[in-house]
């Protein structure tokens, strides 16, 4: 349904060592849920643009549906949810919904059947006459989903979609997404820095500096972690990190904590007994936790919380 091949690009005049894109694959098939993960400036949002038609890249090719991505028919089989609601802030919910319906060349009944089967995959259905501006974000970015739908596209491009919202509203748009994907097998690649909301994802792509350095199922990345790690907050993680690994610890120390990974079940009760007798003193906290596709994000890419 989505394929990427050997995608690459730079932005012209660009001071940037590297390119936004470089050398990207992908492949993602009909009714499956890709997130593509990333710091800002990994190249998310420029991958985006290819998807979504809005940038033409410098190299290699993107199709969506078999054709090359911002040709019409790409266009016709992809909705495409950004950042923040392109919605007409006077206009009534359901003004914009029949607005957008007429833009595709619908009218009538046939409108009206669109709208109705967009608003029923929402949560939008009891505000449908509430002006666009007087909507919380949660709403706004379910009006926003329920117009994307009214072409009733297979493919549906999310680039950040719940930036700016409250826990509830993450948790509610994620539910409407799941619920997309479950009845409808609508095609879901979203852009997200917020690794929690791609832990439902059947494919986790992790972009830094424009590559792609890890892809597979959540869990299968959090996996290479092991099945427990050790997190051990302290006041000088280097100083620790580096004590831990004369004793033959493989350890990694971020800005807040020292972390152990890659621990064989039942291994770490006894080794957290050991540290605490050796450097109690240092250690604000320590816990034993499974791995989470966030601790195998900073694993790969070297970053810190």
């Amino acid at each position: 349904m989505i394929s990427v091949r050997h995608l690459s690009h730079r932005y012209p005049g660009a001071r940037s060592a590297h390119p936004a894109l470089d050398d990207v694959d992908l492949a993602i098939s009909a009714g499956r849920f890709c997130a593509v993960i990333g710091r800002n400036g990994s190249g998310k949002s420029t991958l985006f643009r290819i998807l979504a038609g809005a940038l033409r890249p410098s190299a290699g090719e993107a199709t969506i549906a078999d054709a090359p991505c911002g040709s019409a028919r790409a266009r016709a089989a992809v909705g495409v949810v950004f950042q923040f609601p392109a919605l007409d802030a006077v206009l009534t919910v359901r003004e914009n919904l029949r607005l957008f319906g007429r833009l595709h060349g619908l009218s009538g009944k046939a409108l009206a059947a669109r709208l109705d089967a967009a608003v029923a995959w929402t949560r939008i259905g009891d505000r449908l006459d509430a002006r666009v501006g007087t909507l919380s974000g949660g709403q706004q970015r379910q009006a926003e989903l329920a117009k994307c739908l009214i072409p009733a596209p297979p493919v549906l491009l999310l680039d950040e979609p719940t930036t700016g919202l409250d826990p509830a509203g993450r948790a509610a748009f994620a539910e409407t997404l799941a619920t997309l994907r479950r009845e409808a097998g609508v095609t879901l690649l979203m852009t997200t820095h917020v690794f929690e909301e791609a832990e439902p994802a059947d494919d986790v792509v992790v972009l830094q500096s424009g590559k792609v350095i890890a892809a597979d199922a959540p869990r299968a990345l959090a996996a290479r972690l092991g099945t427990e790690m050790i997190v051990i907050g302290c006041a000088e993680p280097g100083r620790l990190a580096a004590r831990l690994r004369t004793g033959g610890l493989a350890v990694r120390a971020t800005a807040a904590d020292v972390r152990i990974p890659d621990l064989d079940r039942g291994r770490a009760v006894g080794l957290v007994s050991e540290i605490l007798d050796r450097h109690g003193a240092e250690i604000a906290s320590i816990a034993i936790k499974q791995p989470t596709l966030t601790d195998a994000f900073l694993a790969l890419t070297g970053d810190t919380p």
